[in-house]
Parts: structure tokens; C-alpha cells; sequence
């Protein structure tokens, strides 16, 4: 209830108090034999009335209200967005100077790189012409040295040569019979040398042939020692009625030095759950496994690939 329509209702209510209070006078000193004048509920009609009326006012005022407040929001937004744009102007024409000014200074820093490089080049080839001057300066002279230590050079070996001859002369027999005889050694040397280079290549090939040998024969024989392993394991291996000749599996079996089974594990089976049992029953039914002919192959974990096919 609003304050409005509650003046109204006490407005009413006195109005309602006076009527009474008027009928109550006139029942105790006027004529009894008259009855009560009937009031018309006129104050009651105008408290409506005024209920009503004051409505109306609260909302016109509330609507005048609501407007003026529009009104005061529309002229601050474009307020708002009439700064904003002078702000956006503002930061476009600084932005814009910020660039020209960028601009400018990177033409400057070109200008002064180019002219740096320039001077750098300009230096660079005089201290090249300097130092190729300098060069050619010092090829001459050192030139003219080497043709003067030439020329004394040839007379001094021409004077040592004449003075020589002699003497070589005389030696060049004893060398040559000293050649021959250090050569004939060598050659003896040499000989030997390969004769027992020779004798080392046939033992070196000789022992290679025998390692090679013994290799393949332990892969024979661990093949053998596998293979008889699944024929082991084959021979008490009951199909079951679904297998299919396809079939195979991965069996990983880890054993004592004894032969006496530890662990099985079988995996990536083709075949179905039955197949994949009948092949553990088979690998549990082979303990002990039978050892290999050769004790240097047992191995103390055995794979291989239990085939349907090869059975």
C-alpha cells in the first residue's frame, strides 16, 4: 500500500467517525420521534476521489522522473562518447606524429649508416692500396735478395762442385758396391717379411674359418635344442575340436637348470580361449623339457611359436 492510498483510508475512516458522531448527537437530544437523517457516504467518495487523484500524480511524477532521468542519460552518453572520440582523435594524432617522428629518425639512422659504410669502405680500400704498395714494395726487394744470394750461391757451389769431383769420383764406386749389397739385404728382408705376413694371413684366416664354424654349429644346435623343445611340447598337445590349422601362439616358458618348468606365459594367440589352454596344458604336461646336446645353448628362457600347421 502506498502512502497515498493510506491517507485516503484514514481520511475515510475520520470522515466515517464525524457521520457517527453527528447520528449519536442527534439520537440523544432531538426529537425521538423522528427518525435519523440519513447521510450520503460523501466524505468516503471524496477520499476515493482524492486517492485517485494523488495515483495519478504519484505517477505522473514518476514518469516525469523516469524521463528527466533518460533525458540525463542520453546527454551524458553522448558526452561520453563526444570525448571518446576527441580522446581517439588525440591518439590518432599523437600516434600519427609518433610515426612520422619513427620515420624520420630511421631515414636519419639510414643516412648516417650509409655514410658510416661509406667512410668504412673508403678507409678499407686506401689501407688495401697502402698495404698492396707495401707488398709489391717488399716482393722487389726481397726479388733483388733472392737473385743476389742466387748468383753467390751458384759460384760457390760451382767452386765447391770442381773441388768435389774428385773426391766423389773416387767414392762412387765404394757406394755403388755398398748399394748393391744394401740392396740385395733389403730385398732378402723383404722377402722374409712377406713370407711371414703370408704365414699370419693363412693362420688369421684359418682361425676366422674355425670361429665361423663354431657360431653356425651353436646355431644349429640351438635350433635343434628349440626345435626339439616343441616337438616335446607338440607330442602331449590335445586339439580341441574348434581349432583351426591356422592357429598359433606366442609361448614364453622360463626354466631351471634342471629343465624343471617355472613359468609359462602365452600371448598373441590367434585361435580362441580353448586353444589358447590346450596350448598351456601342453606346455605343463612337457615338464621336465629335454636338454640340449650341446649344455652351451641351454638357456634358461625358451620362445618360440606354437603353429597348428607344423603339427
Amino acid at each position: 500500500m502506498t502512502g497515498q492510498e493510506r491517507k485516503g483510508l484514514i481520511l475515510s475512516l475520520l470522515g466515517h467517525l464525524v457521520v457517527l458522531g453527528l447520528m449519536l448527537v442527534s439520537v440523544e437530544f432531538g426529537d425521538t420521534s423522528q427518525p435519523p437523517p440519513v447521510v450520503p457516504p460523501a466524505v468516503q467518495a471524496v477520499a476515493i476521489d482524492n486517492s485517485e487523484h494523488n495515483e495519478k500524480l504519484r505517477q505522473q511524477k514518476a514518469e516525469e522522473q523516469r524521463k528527466a532521468r533518460e533525458a540525463e542519460q542520453r546527454r551524458r552518453e553522448r558526452e561520453r562518447q563526444e570525448a571518446l572520440r576527441k580522446e581517439q582523435e588525440r591518439q590518432k594524432a599523437e600516434q600519427k606524429a609518433k610515426e612520422a617522428a619513427r620515420r624520420e629518425a630511421e631515414a636519419e639512422a639510414k643516412r648516417q649508416a650509409e655514410a658510416e659504410a661509406q667512410r668504412k669502405a673508403e678507409e678499407a680500400a686506401r689501407k688495401k692500396a697502402q698495404a698492396e704498395a707495401e707488398r709489391k714494395a717488399e716482393e722487389a726487394a726481397r726479388r733483388k735478395a733472392e737473385a743476389e744470394a742466387k748468383r753467390k750461391a751458384e759460384e760457390a757451389a760451382r767452386r765447391k762442385a770442381e773441388a768435389e769431383a774428385k773426391r766423389k769420383a773416387e767414392a762412387e764406386a765404394k757406394r755403388r758396391a755398398e748399394e748393391k749389397a744394401r740392396r740385395e739385404a733389403e730385398q732378402a728382408e723383404r722377402q722374409r717379411q712377406l713370407e711371414l705376413e703370408r704365414l699370419e694371413q693363412l693362420k688369421a684366416q684359418r682361425e676366422e674359418a674355425e670361429r665361423l664354424e663354431r657360431l653356425r654349429q651353436l646355431d644349429v644346435d640351438r635350433a635343434l635344442y628349440q626345435q626339439a623343445i616343441r616337438d616335446h611340447v607338440v607330442r602331449r598337445w590335445i586339439k580341441p575340436p574348434q581349432t583351426e590349422n591356422s592357429d598359433q601362439c606366442s609361448v614364453r616358458v622360463t626354466q631351471s637348470p634342471a629343465g624343471y618348468i617355472l613359468d609359462i606365459q602365452v600371448a598373441s594367440c590367434t585361435g580362441d580361449a580353448a586353444f589358447r589352454q590346450s596350448v598351456e596344458a601342453a606346455v605343463q604336461a612337457s615338464d621336465p623339457l629335454p636338454k640340449p646336446q650341446n649344455p652351451t645353448v641351454f638357456d634358461r628362457v625358451i620362445q618360440f611359436i606354437f603353429d597348428v600347421s607344423d603339427t
